[in-house]
């Protein structure tokens, strides 16, 4: 349809609350038991977007996009970049990789569509 614009605001929550839990086999302690802090996230998603319809063969579409990941674990809480293996002359050094897997995103977008 020529000369039409149209409008899209979209949002998205999504969460999860990750637990191990070790009770079934009952080899360890009650506080070795369950974990609470694994796998917890939250992402947050959020999406502007304008298209507008030069004529029935050209559109035109511009938008936003923006996303927030939070990711809490207890293999990366309190990552520490060296590792001392119980002596003070063996020290390892540890790269940092995947050791900060939350992120923020701004995304700005443009895009042009003609259909034969």
């Amino acid at each position: 349809m020529p000369k039409k614009l149209t409008f899209k605001l979209q949002y998205d929550h999504t969460k999860s609350d990750g637990f191990s839990d070790f009770s079934f086999f009952d080899v360890t302690s009650a506080e070795n038991r369950d974990i609470s802090n694994v796998d917890d996230y939250k992402k947050n998603s959020l999406l502007l977007k304008a298209k507008y319809n030069i004529d029935k063969n050209f559109t035109v579409t511009a938008g936003y996009a923006y996303e927030q990941y939070k990711y809490n674990d207890i293999a990366i809480d309190g990552y520490l970049y060296t590792y001392n293996a119980g002596t003070s002359t063996s020290i390892s050094s540890l790269t940092g990789a995947y050791n900060a897997p939350s992120y923020k995103a701004n995304i700005v977008f443009l895009s042009v569509a003609y259909k034969f």
